[in-house]
């Protein structure tokens, strides 16, 4: 109870002709921010990016989605204030939520983390990897096209959100390493798979299904 209760100071930010609805069930609360400009954009929980990521982590398979997104020569990038890669050059990522499919996760993460909104454009690549011979640690990485917006960091999550030159990235000690792997490959993320939407037996009760293969 107070743990929620705390989350009810939330602020909310909105764009011009934004409206706010407010639905209320219980102990639980939800806001959704309807705005002409964003059709549908943000779902505020009562709980933050981190715990969500906490509630994941439970399980010993953890897959995450990240977005490059370029403009140009450029990359956007952040460095984020807590983890591994705090104070390191790496890209906007996170968990996948329930509901949503991986692409669409790193849209979310990529808005959410930098206010940039982006456009899937190919697969990049999917980094698997086993931490303490237990935790499967998997990541699907993806091209973004950039659409709109100038960077500005997540409250609490980022610390720096940038578009950086791609060659001044590569040659930053303060670059990750799977920065410095996957990046250079950026002139040829054409080559990349692709993803389309398919129909697929209603047995399955699918919502949404996408295959990303070679065009």
């Amino acid at each position: 109870m107070e743990e929620r209760a705390k989350w009810a100071g939330c602020y909310l930010k909105c764009l011009t002709r934004s409206f706010l609805v407010l639905k209320t069930s219980g102990l639980a609360f939800r806001c959704q921010i309807v705005c002409s400009e964003l059709a549908l954009y943000n779902r505020f929980r009562y709980t933050d990016e981190r715990k969500v990521g906490d509630r994941v982590r439970k399980t010993n398979v953890w897959l995450g989605a990240c977005g490059i997104v370029i403009r140009g020569e450029e990359a956007l990038v952040v460095k984020k204030t807590y983890g591994g890669l705090k104070g390191q050059w790496s890209f906007p990522a996170g968990f996948v939520e329930p509901g949503e499919t991986v692409d669409e996760a790193a849209v979310r993460e990529v808005w959410e983390e930098t206010g940039i909104r982006a456009e899937i454009r190919r697969l990049a690549a999917v980094r698997s990897g086993v931490i303490r011979d237990t935790i499967s640690d998997n990541m699907v990485v993806f091209w973004m096209d950039y659409v709109s917006g100038e960077p500005r960091p997540q409250e609490g999550e980022i610390e720096v959100a940038a578009f950086v030159p791609i060659r001044q990235l590569l040659e930053d000690p303060l670059s990750s390493t799977y920065l410095k792997i996957i990046l250079p490959t950026y002139q040829k993320r054409e080559q990349s798979l692709a993803g389309d939407e398919y129909p697929i037996d209603p047995v399955f009760q699918y919502t949404r299904y996408k295959i990303f293969s070679q065009s």
